[in-house]
């Protein structure tokens, strides 16, 4: 049997779906390291990894959340992830709280960059390119 005929391609489809998909980048890190830990689990069930990965998220209503949910909304063009804390009348408190922001263009003044990395969107091109064939889509 060779790679391409097992289930884990399937599981490398869900993970290229949700990044095409999920419009927040920190959920979709959360998403993804969800069925990178169900992998983890179960390794020599690939099918059951893209299976069990479907119900690793659910669209739930405000009312319906409770203390210790992982949860992520957007509110106005903001996207928030967090564990809840607490829940008091119309009040939720998070915990380990990412804020991203949906924006467009942006400018920023170099000299105040740290942490600055690069993606390199052509590494098998450069690093074996032999093996690198042009995407014709």
């Amino acid at each position: 049997m060779t790679f391409k005929e097992t289930d884990f391609p399937d599981v490398l489809d869900q993970i290229n779906s949700i990044c095409k998909s999920e419009k927040n980048p920190a959920a979709a890190v959360e998403i993804i390291q969800q069925v990178i830990r169900i992998y983890q689990q179960i390794p020599i069930y690939p099918g059951l990894v893209e299976l069990v990965s479907n119900a690793i998220e659910e669209e739930v209503e405000a009312d319906d959340l409770e203390v210790g949910d992982r949860v992520t909304f957007k509110d106005g063009g903001e996207f928030f992830l967090g564990e809840i804390e607490e829940i008091n009348d119309n009040q939720v408190k998070l915990s380990q709280t990412i804020h991203t922001e949906s924006r467009g263009d942006l400018e920023f003044e170099l000299n105040k960059f740290s942490d600055c990395r690069r993606i390199n969107t052509d590494a098998l091109k450069q690093e074996w390119p032999e093996l690198y064939f042009e995407d014709d889509n």
